[in-house]
């Protein structure tokens, strides 16, 4: 059954696509929808609506609500503060972290990226198309957000939450593994609001500098194994770690 995202309820409360709508040409011209076949749609953060097709036509697409289901919350929140990769892999990168489950995006600079966006606001609009197919894809019940492109400091030094766990991968870390720092926030034991933020290096990693700031911070810096991982798949892999430590 396939998904899709709408933004308010006035579609279900008129059940019906038009043609006016933008999501009109996916559902007939790309997914091919007939009658009698049913169709998620969910509202991000409040409901799932499972619909039966009745009619379409060149101009409508008519349906009768089925089902109705809150979407689950969470109380373990994943922020992955990524720094700007080469070439085209942020699009992987908010593929495969949105299909296990990440909820935010910051992308940062940092001392070693080499990468200049040119133009952020055309940037950050592809990337939001990138979520929500993903998201679609991979039958989350909301979209993750990503932010403005931020300079790495910048985005640290303005972290207020407390109720917030502040990791940076880092290959130089030997004496901290990520399973013992997760194991010691005891996830599964914490019934609030929690978001635990990722921050993930570019190709050439850290700069001397860098690693004397997270030290002067005392933010936690952990080792993801013996291996060096490309920066596309370090953040997919921190997720893991901690659906693992959920379940």
């Amino acid at each position: 059954m396939h998904r899709l995202f709408i933004n308010s309820l006035t579609i279900i409360q008129e059940k019906k696509f038009t043609k006016a709508n933008p999501n009109f040409h996916h559902l007939i011209n790309v997914l091919k929808l007939k009658p009698k076949t049913k169709l998620e749609l969910c509202l991000p953060n409040t409901y799932i609506f499972t619909v039966f097709i009745s009619s379409t036509t060149k101009s409508e697409l008519i349906f009768e609500v089925i089902d109705k289901k809150p979407v689950p919350q969470k109380n373990i929140l994943i922020t992955l503060c990524q720094s700007l990769p080469k070439g085209e892999k942020m699009p992987t990168i908010l593929k495969m972290g949105t299909e296990i489950g990440i909820d935010h995006f910051q992308p940062v600079t940092s001392d070693n990226s080499v990468v200049t966006i040119k133009n952020s606001t055309s940037k950050i609009k592809r990337w939001t198309s990138v979520l929500e197919s993903a998201s679609a894809q991979s039958k989350q019940s909301r979209i993750p957000s990503i932010y403005e492109i931020l300079p790495l400091k910048t985005y640290l030094e303005n972290l207020t939450d407390p109720n917030t766990s502040l990791i940076v991968l880092n290959e130089f870390t030997k004496d901290l593994s990520i399973k013992d720092l997760l194991s010691s926030i005891n996830l599964t034991k914490i019934t609030t609001k929690h978001t635990i933020i990722f921050v993930v290096g570019p190709e050439g990693g850290w700069s001397k500098m860098e690693r004397e700031f997270f030290e002067s911070k005392n933010i936690s810096c952990v080792s993801i194994g013996p291996n060096i991982l490309r920066t596309e798949h370090a953040g997919y892999f921190a997720a893991t770690c901690v659906k693992y430590e959920l379940l």
